[in-house]
């Protein structure tokens, strides 16, 4: 009996342990992710943890894998402590779906939120209704932010819901200079999508290309199973995208949102290192496994490493190595040179036009001239807000894209994703060749980041001239 009451006792001890971990263990979520290689930064969830528990957290908790290979994992810390900002971007339903009360609710929340933000925040502000509009690009300024929120109303009729969080997810692309790296987007709605040309799985895939967590508020007016239908779409996008679903029922939508606050806030920062990984474009699988005790949990997240762009300074004209004052005698020159020619050719008398021979007459008045060879192209906009609209071309030589009034194929109402010359065409040997031209957002061909250097276009090709998408079609050789 008493051999017995030692091996027993033990048992005992483990089998309570387990279960009162087990009712509090630690998930693993992984929320998104930034790379500036060969290290990796992967915002993280770790369930039950606390953040004033963190120094308990060890980097040699963590595994960690990129398609299958191990990395290393060399630290981990609370968000808060990484003196990171966040890149809000908040889409705001102004359709008259929402009674007037939930509103004014909407406008206070956010209106606190921006009181909130800390010197690396920034906040970007869409409406969506009838049209997806951008009200306020990312912005630091407070009292800016307030007062573009003070003059939301509720106006339109329908609500564009997919075609607004297209957008926001495309916005994970910026890479302007103190726009944070980490992005969230926080929306209020239904889930029901009206007129916007997206459906659900394209919204599904554009997450996988450009992930960004939604953390998504829903309130629903619908009546019989439309209600949890469009919710369910609503949660399915928020949980594939990293980001969080809480429903609104009687709750104060101010609570909600402040929750959804904490919630961004607590997450935990891992850094991997990768000496392997590479900016190609290309998307890639991270695995984080977390150990605490006798338990483990795992998530995956897919990922591209994007080309940083660089401000390359272009290299020096010959002409511009030349000292002035080589130019000022080459000009002395010139002039003396013109006096000398004029003089001794104005007593010349010079034969009249009819006189000529008409071949010679034909090539000096250009009554012989060979058209130039062209190729037709049309730019078909598939993302913004003027999807389905056509740009047509005929390409001789080279031409220029661009929200500039200068440019052949003119992208102004597109602002201010597109610089002014963004990207530039050029025709050789019957190929169209294209490349970007130092735009502050990027062009990427097929979802692939193209620098200074020509690439070649073909037909049914996706060009992203900033934020905007166009599929490309190339015609005959004129």
């Amino acid at each position: 009996m008493g051999l017995n009451r030692f091996v027993i006792a033990p048992l005992l001890l483990i089998v309570l342990n387990s279960l009162a971990y087990g009712a509090g263990s630690p998930e693993v979520r992984l929320r998104q992710v930034s790379s500036n290689l060969p290290s990796i930064r992967v915002y993280s969830d770790v369930g039950t943890v606390d953040q004033a528990s963190s120094p308990s957290l060890h980097p040699q908790q963590f595994q960690a894998w990129i398609d299958g290979k191990e990395v290393s994992v060399s630290a981990v810390q609370p968000f808060q402590n990484t003196g990171e900002g966040v890149g809000y971007i908040f889409l705001v339903d102004i359709s008259k779906s929402l009674p007037e009360e939930q509103f004014s609710q909407i406008r206070e929340a956010l209106s606190g939120w921006i009181q909130r933000l800390g010197t690396k925040d920034r906040a970007h502000i869409v409406t969506f209704g009838t049209r997806v509009s951008v009200i306020e690009d990312f912005s630091g300024d407070k009292d800016v932010l307030m007062t573009k929120i003070g003059a939301l109303h509720l106006s339109d009729q329908k609500t564009k819901l997919h075609q607004a969080l297209v957008h926001a997810l495309e916005l994970r692309q910026r890479t302007d200079p103190d726009l944070p790296a980490r992005r969230v987007i926080v929306v209020l709605s239904d889930g029901k999508d009206e007129g916007s040309g997206f459906a659900v799985d394209d919204v599904l895939l554009k997450i996988q290309e450009m992930r960004v967590p939604v953390f998504s508020i829903g309130y629903s007016s619908l009546r019989g199973s439309d209600k949890g239908k469009y919710l369910d779409v609503l949660h399915r996008i928020s949980r594939a995208s990293g980001g969080v679903f809480l429903p609104a029922n009687t709750d104060s939508l101010l609570e909600i949102y402040s929750e959804i606050r904490d919630v961004i806030q607590r997450v935990f920062v891992l850094t991997l290192q990768c000496s392997f990984c590479r900016e190609d474009g290309q998307q890639h699988q991270i695995q984080v496994n977390f150990q605490a005790d006798l338990k483990a949990q795992n998530d995956e997240i897919n990922v591209r490493f994007l080309p940083r762009r660089t401000e390359s300074v272009p290299k020096k004209k010959f002409w511009q190595t030349i000292p002035w004052w080589v130019y000022g005698i080459t000009g002395l020159f010139l002039i003396v040179l013109s006096v000398l020619i004029f003089r001794r050719t104005r007593n010349i008398k010079t034969p009249e036009e009819s006189d000529l021979q008409p071949s010679i007459l034909a090539a000096e008045t250009g009554g012989v001239e060979e058209d130039l060879k062209g190729i037709a192209m049309r730019w078909t906009q598939i993302s913004g807000e003027h999807v389905g609209k056509v740009y047509s071309l005929t390409l001789k030589g080279q031409g220029t894209v661009g929200s500039s009034e200068s440019c052949d194929i003119t992208l102004a109402s597109e602002r201010p994703s597109i610089s002014g010359n963004h990207c530039e065409l050029k025709l050789e040997k019957e190929a169209v060749l294209i490349r970007d031209l130092h735009s502050e957002n990027g062009t990427l061909l097929n979802g692939v980041p193209i620098m200074n250097d020509f690439h070649r276009l073909s037909s049914e090709d996706i060009i992203a001239v900033g934020l905007i998408k166009f599929r490309i079609s190339i015609g005959e050789v004129l």
